[in-house]
């Protein structure tokens, strides 16, 4: 008897009629092609209701919602009863799943490849004499919690051939019966058992795990699939067989199509074709929007937002069997319409100012797996690179504002806007203003402030100075961190004044930059003041950019005064303190000729701490020569009045370092000489301010030399030609005296009466 498939029968059904053992079994069975028929007890007692009968045959329905039993046998004699590949779900616990009280007539009951959920199980009555047996086989029994067993056999005399069954999660899996060799308490692992899906999945322990029952009729399931399809018959109502599903074209990842297009096969046992494919986005529910074809089927996915997906696709066939979850078509892409994001870049870490064109990029992107740089905004003749989070830039010369753009783009070439960052390039040193003061030589500055001029510089402009004195000696003395400008409303302001050093500003409060100055003197040399020798002092300026200039000053410190040497008075005699020349009345203008000399001269200095400085030697050589005469007014009391005094400057510095610097000197009286009694002073000044008087001597001219003025004038005219004023000052002191020795013997008488007139003439 056929019932048709697909449709719910609310009722019990009753069989009338027995089959014999001549003309075969009855048989209650799904029509073929139709699905599975459904016997929905709710409300009912009995799904199926035997009452003893006799050849008949159960199979393929669907048996649920039962108050008492699904299928049912009252006290009696059913015989010959095969119930196979039916499905009893949510069965009352109250009889069973199938219920069946024998009788002494009973025999020959198979119980065999059914699905138990929840619906109390197997329950066997016996209220006859002798024995009777029952087979029950590679059924699936489980879930039964509200008091039912699994299988339960009430009598003793009831025979059970059971094993190859799965007995699992009920109140109690066996009464009455023990575990055949073959039985598992296991998950038998279903399709889906919450919507009553009890196809069986591909890791099922009951696949495979049954026995053959062909020759109990058993050669398909509850679907009309044949058994076995794989090396062994599976426990319960359906025999699992693959529907896999295979996708050939998958969308590339990442992607811009938001659409994307997928493709691919499926297939199914022989005898059924696959009715339908549905895909699955993201765990989403099932759909078959956008799918055309079966064995070989394409899907369009509807649009999809940014991100990763994955499309799991899967097949139906005809007899309802769907792909289990290991086989489907599965496939993840991205769908990445959206440039990158999160776009920025940093020049050397956000710096204001670079001194090199070489410069370190720092960039961030998300999603980024390219970039573009350059200082073009339109990027002109710049070329893609692999993104990085950090590259070497060189930046284009000359000093100013440099901008750098970037901008980025991803794997499937979203292109984002550009970003970019400005930094000042600024490779020019500043320009350190003149050093001011000490400079030079000095002999007396022994506590010197260091005075220079203010740097400038075009670009950044300045950040700070710093001044040393003596650097490198073991007593030296610094300072740092001295600002660009004190305070401009002033003319002097003082930056800073402690026990170490004072800096103190000047002239910034007019219009006149090129005049401003900062003076810095160290607080250490109260205590400790410069020894002569060679001193430097340095200043280096930063801006702000950080580039650096430095210039060193020298300064000497010169406390040794020249002196005057070989002093001679020309063609007279050398030069002797205190002594009084007399001078021929044919020479008013005598000259005096010597060696101006400056000796080099350094130091050593102890420190404090016992270590020792050495300044170099230095000599500022002669400078100034300065002839003072004064006559004599009044000679009973020595008094004596000035005349005249003449300064004459020395150029021609012979520089012997080991020694001194010196010069030959040669001068001579500006003016022709009176008569008269004359004091006679040269004083002698080097470079830094040096003076040293050479000891005072005296002149005669006039009424006490007149004889020996004669003499002379005559030795002149007869022994040494004409006369002379500036005569070689090699003349050896006593060379005149010997040639008047020669001379005036014989002249003596001669000349007499010259003498006289001289007297007359030069009187007074």
């Amino acid at each position: 008897m056929n019932v048709k498939g697909g449709l719910t029968y609310a009722e019990t059904v009753t069989p009338s009629t027995s089959g014999t053992l001549v003309g075969g079994y009855i048989t209650y069975q799904s029509w073929n092609g139709t699905g599975q028929p459904t016997i929905d007890g709710t409300g009912k007692n009995f799904g199926i209701e035997i009452n003893n009968k006799s050849y008949l045959i159960i199979s393929g329905f669907v048996i649920k919602n039962q108050t008492f039993a699904g299928v049912y046998s009252a006290l009696s004699n059913p015989s010959n009863i095969v119930i196979k590949n039916n499905i009893f779900s949510n069965v009352a616990y109250m009889f069973g799943g199938i219920n069946v009280s024998l009788g002494t007539g009973s025999v020959n009951i198979k119980i065999i490849n059914n699905t138990f959920y929840k619906s109390g199980g197997i329950a066997f009555q016996y209220s006859g004499s002798g024995t009777r047996s029952v087979e029950i086989k590679n059924n699936i029994i489980i879930g039964n919690n509200s008091g039912d067993n699994g299988i339960g056999i009430s009598d003793a005399n009831i025979i059970a051939d059971s094993d190859y069954n799965i007995v699992w999660n009920n109140t109690t899996n066996y009464v009455g019966v023990v575990a055949g060799g073959h039985d598992a308490s296991v998950d038998p692992l279903f399709f889906d058992s919450s919507i009553g899906n009890f196809k069986l999945q591909k890791s099922s322990p009951a696949i495979g795990a049954g026995t053959d029952l062909s020759g109990s009729g058993v050669t398909s399931d509850i679907l009309g699939v044949a058994r076995p399809q794989g090396s062994g018959y599976d426990i319960g109502a359906y025999e699992y067989y693959d529907v896999p599903v295979t996708l050939s074209t998958t969308p590339t990842t990442p992607s811009t199509n938001t659409t994307p297009t997928i493709i691919g096969n499926s297939s199914t046992i022989s005898g059924a074709t696959i009715s339908s494919v549905t895909y699955s986005v993201d765990s989403g529910s099932w759909s078959s929007t956008g799918v055309t074809g079966t064995d070989s089927f394409t899907i369009v996915v509807p649009a999809l937002a940014d991100g990763s997906h994955t499309v799991r696709v899967r097949a139906t066939d005809s007899y309802g069997n769907v792909s289990d979850s290991t086989l489907y078509g599965s496939t993840t892409f991205t769908v990445d319409t959206t440039a990158p994001t999160s776009n920025s870049v940093s020049i050397n870490s956000g710096a204001t100012y670079s001194t090199s064109i070489g410069v370190m990029l720092t960039l961030a992107s998300t999603g980024a797996t390219q970039m573009m740089v350059s200082e073009n905004s339109g990027f002109s003749g710049a070329s893609w690179e692999t993104y990085s989070t950090s590259k070497s830039f060189t930046l284009s010369t000359g000093d100013g504002t440099k901008t750098v753009y970037v901008k980025f783009k991803d794997s499937v070439d979203n292109t984002s806007s550009s970003v970019s960052d400005t930094i000042i390039l600024d490779t020019a040193n500043p320009t350190l203003g003149s050093f001011v003061s000490p400079r030079d030589y000095t002999k007396d500055d022994n506590k010197p402030t260091l005075t220079f001029k203010k740097a400038i510089d075009s670009t950044s402009n300045i950040s700070s100075y710093s001044v040393s004195l003596d650097s490198g000696k073991n007593k030296n003395y610094s300072t740092s961190g001295i600002p660009a400008t004190g305070d401009t409303t002033k003319s002097s302001y003082i930056w800073k004044d402690d026990s170490s050093v004072k800096v103190e500003y000047f002239n910034e409060s007019d219009s006149d930059s090129a005049n401003d100055e900062i003076r810095v003197y160290f607080k250490g040399l109260n205590d400790s003041e410069l020894t002569e020798g060679k001193h430097s002092w340095k200043v280096t300026v930063t801006d702000i950019a950080g580039n650096e200039t430095s210039s060193t000053q020298e300064f000497y410190f010169d406390k040794t005064s020249s002196n005057i040497s070989e002093l001679a008075i020309a063609n007279l005699s050398t030069v002797k303190a205190g002594q009084n020349y007399s001078i021929s009345i044919f020479k008013r203008t005598p000259s005096f000729s010597g060696i101006a000399t400056d000796r080099y001269s350094g130091s050593t200095k102890e420190n404090i701490d016992g270590s020792k400085d050495t300044f170099d030697k230095v000599s500022s050589s002669p400078d100034k020569l300065t002839l003072t005469l004064k006559k004599l007014k009044d000679k009973n009391k020595n008094i004596y009045e000035d005349y005249l005094s003449k300064e004459y400057s020395l150029t021609d510095i012979k520089d012997d370092k080991n020694n001194d610097k010196s010069q030959r000197f040669y001068i001579t009286v500006p003016n022709p000489l009176k008569d008269g009694y004359y004091q006679v002073t040269l004083s002698l000044k080097d470079k830094a301010g040096n003076t040293n008087n050479y000891p005072t001597f005296y002149l005669s001219m006039g009424n006490s030399s007149i004889f020996s003025s004669v003499t002379s004038f005559v030795s002149d005219l007869f022994g040494n030609g004409s006369p002379s004023i500036s005569p070689s000052p090699t003349i050896q002191a006593n060379s005149l005296k010997v040639n008047k020795q020669q001379s005036f013997p014989k002249l003596l008488n001669i000349f007499s009466w010259v003498v006289n007139l001289f007297k007359n003439i030069f009187h007074k």
